[in-house]
């Protein structure tokens, strides 16, 4: 092609390009697309955080520091005290947690789940050994509960089986909280527990915080949580754990930084999970998140702080 045809095409395609480039988003396309006018702003779009996620961001790290002041004060006030704070988390986590899955036979899995957590609660707390091997006798009795509560539910049913496998999820993480009372009534379960506490609390909490400055690179389109608060909550999780570690010799610098890191770690992705909960369009599920930010991680990373506290002591 001669240079001039080929000058003259290129002049044509600016020219129909021109119109894509000077408007944020093509409105009369048949799907809307977002088209940066250059890579300034797609940059400063990458980094800029919307005012409702920076909301979000600053409600969850105040609850999340508000959770972990509440059990690291329990813990130090003595095992009564540890059971309570965990009840109070337990109630927290039903309500959430049936508010997010909006899913029918509400009260008849309230009633189950609070049962559960009692009943998990009391034999945790009331064993010889310390020990999780009691949660085994809950489960067992829970799924019985949640066959008589879907035949109790009348000859028409919708949705038996989400609602079971959300029912049968929740019992599970009820009695996981409790791990934090088994922590609590082992040797040396004051200094462990508050150490697990502490990393699993200052990583969310800095997390979050990390979230508002560095939101970039995020884990997918619309989530508001990106990799550095990761990695940046999992390190504050290692220093909080080796700070309170310290002086416990029979726990060393590394066993404590990994302690640290691993819960950590594991607490921020499940937060990171949480965060798509707000892409729910059920209102309920929106409602729910800033609480199940905070409760669900301690809920699940729960277990895994008892078997990593029974490693690192020994």
């Amino acid at each position: 092609m001669p240079p001039r045809a080929l000058r003259q095409r290129l002049k044509e395609r600016q020219d129909d390009l021109a119109p894509l480039q000077s408007r944020a988003t093509d409105d009369t396309a048949e799907f809307p697309v977002l088209r940066p006018e250059s890579f300034d702003e797609a940059g400063t779009a990458a980094f800029a955080v919307q005012p409702a996620a920076r909301l979000d961001h600053l409600g969850a790290a105040v609850l999340a520091a508000a959770v972990t002041a509440l059990l690291v004060l329990a813990s130090t006030a003595g095992l009564a005290a540890m059971i309570g704070a965990v009840a109070v988390l337990q109630a927290v986590l039903i309500a959430g947690w049936l508010l997010a899955l909006d899913q029918p036979g509400v009260r008849g899995a309230a009633v189950i789940g609070a049962a559960s957590a009692a009943a998990a609660d009391a034999l945790l707390a009331a064993r010889d050994r310390p020990s999780l091997a009691a949660l085994l006798g809950v489960y067992g009795l829970a799924f019985v509960a949640l066959i008589v509560h879907q035949l109790l539910r009348g000859p028409v049913r919708e949705r038996v089986a989400s609602a079971m496998a959300g029912v049968a999820a929740l019992v599970i993480l009820l009695g996981a909280l409790g791990s934090f009372v088994v922590i609590r009534r082992g040797t040396d379960g004051d200094e462990l527990v508050v150490a697990a506490v502490l990393a699993i609390g200052v990583a969310l909490v800095v997390g979050h915080l990390v979230d508002l400055v560095v939101p970039v690179p995020r884990f997918a389109e619309g989530v508001s949580r990106g990799l550095p608060a990761l990695l940046v909550g999992a390190a504050a999780g290692a220093v909080s754990a080796v700070w309170r570690l310290h002086d416990l010799t029979r726990v060393g610098t590394v066993a404590s930084v990994f302690l640290g890191v691993a819960l950590g770690l594991v607490a921020g992705l499940i937060a990171v999970g949480v965060a798509y909960a707000k892409m729910d369009p059920r209102p309920g599920a929106r409602w729910a998140a800033p609480y199940l930010h905070v409760v669900l991680p301690l809920a699940i990373v729960a277990p895994v702080a008892y078997v990593l506290s029974r490693a690192v002591a020994g």
